[in-house]
């Protein structure tokens, strides 16, 4: 009887060990966490990922097929932060900075005629698509492989 008393107040107290090591790690994320917009999300689940992937990789050796499950999450983690940081426009004009510069003074004042114009709206097309396909992969990886990401 005593012995399961004690070991009940030795799990309770290491609960609340981890919990609040727990709220220390996640204070900086919930702290820039905002409601208004979906990006925010991305980021919780970046660092949540990146968690996971930390566990696995530090208790690879306990595990069969270990290092497919952090190569998962990896991807997963990888996903999450680029849709987070939505730096899909740049990478599409990355060494075109000078012409995109042009094409949105063209597009600001409402030049209809411009190639540069036509330019920047399929810049902007490949963007959203590449964003499109980054969040599919993300959450098609999340739905097929989350029950097995677990130690």
């Amino acid at each position: 009887m005593r012995i399961k008393i004690f070991e009940r107040l030795k799990q309770s107290f290491s609960n609340f060990v981890c919990g609040i090591h727990n709220l220390i790690k996640w204070l900086p994320v919930i702290w820039h966490d905002r409601d208004w917009d979906y990006c925010y999300l991305y980021n919780i689940l970046y660092f949540k990922l990146k968690n996971m992937e930390q566990l696995h990789e530090e208790y690879s050796d306990l595990f069969v097929n270990s290092k497919k499950k952090i190569r998962q999450l990896k991807i997963a983690k990888n996903l999450a932060k680029r849709l987070f940081e939505e730096n899909y426009i740049s990478n599409v004009i990355m060494g075109q900075e000078e012409r995109y510069d042009l094409a949105l003074k063209k597009f600001l004042r409402n030049d209809k005629n411009s190639t540069d114009l036509k330019w920047f709206e399929r810049c902007y097309e490949h963007a959203d698509y590449m964003e499109e396909q980054d969040r599919e992969y993300l959450f098609n990886l999340i739905k097929k492989h989350i029950c097995g990401w677990w130690i």
